[in-house]
């Protein structure tokens, strides 16, 4: 993963992430073996998981069987979709797993680095803080003070055309350098408004995991 600007050098990111998470792997950044790798890990995961208090008639657990391996199957099409939609320069789908007994949670990850000269509101723009959508009430934003950068939060509640609600969670981070800003954002969007101060422990969990690297250029 990296990039370069004219006049602010050369970025390059990494994750590692903790356990729960998982980077969706894409066709543009990963090779076909690598994909299929991570699909059977996954799909191996995911079926223990569900089927873990599988019950004790046969037809039942065949049932059941059959149910996990669909919504498995379902799960890891979607996020795999979401990856190849997302993977580009400095973005990426990651997925939290084991989260209050829902399938794969998808989140994505942004990081990119600009001239501090030049006026820059993306970050909050990116988390979702200014403009767009019809929210219920204006946006929520905290400021956060991290060990590396300074972060913002940002959570709002928007109503789609169909009445329906949607809650979102931005977690940015701010590194700023005398040449360079580096943006880290993480997203999420759901309509399962119940898993919110879960994903807000989730995120604060993730971000210290992303390590951004600057080269002389």
């Amino acid at each position: 993963m990296g990039a370069s600007y004219a006049g602010v050098g050369a970025l390059d990111w990494t994750i590692d992430p903790p356990e729960g998470w998982s980077v969706v792997p894409a066709a543009a950044t990963e090779a076909p073996d690598v994909i299929e790798a991570w699909e059977k890990e996954v799909t191996e995961w995911l079926s223990a998981s569900f089927e873990q208090d599988a019950p004790d008639d046969a037809d039942a657990a065949d049932a059941l069987r059959d149910q996990v391996l669909e919504t498995v199957t379902t799960s890891i099409a979607h996020l795999r979709g979401l990856a190849d939609e997302a993977a580009g320069e400095g973005e990426r789908v990651v997925a939290a797993f084991g989260v209050a007994d829902r399938t794969p949670v998808p989140v994505l990850l942004s990081v990119g680095m600009s001239d501090p000269a030049a006026p820059d509101e993306d970050l909050l723009d990116a988390l979702g803080a200014k403009g767009g959508g019809a929210p219920i009430a204006p946006p929520s934003v905290d400021y956060l003070d991290l060990p590396e950068g300074d972060g913002v939060r940002v959570s709002r509640v928007d109503i789609d055309q169909y009445g329906g609600a949607w809650m979102s969670v931005g977690l940015g981070r701010r590194i700023e350098y005398p040449d360079a800003v580096v943006d880290t954002v993480l997203f999420w969007r759901s309509q399962d408004l119940f898993m919110t101060p879960i994903m807000i422990e989730r995120l604060d969990e993730l971000l210290p995991t992303i390590t951004i690297t600057r080269s002389e250029s």
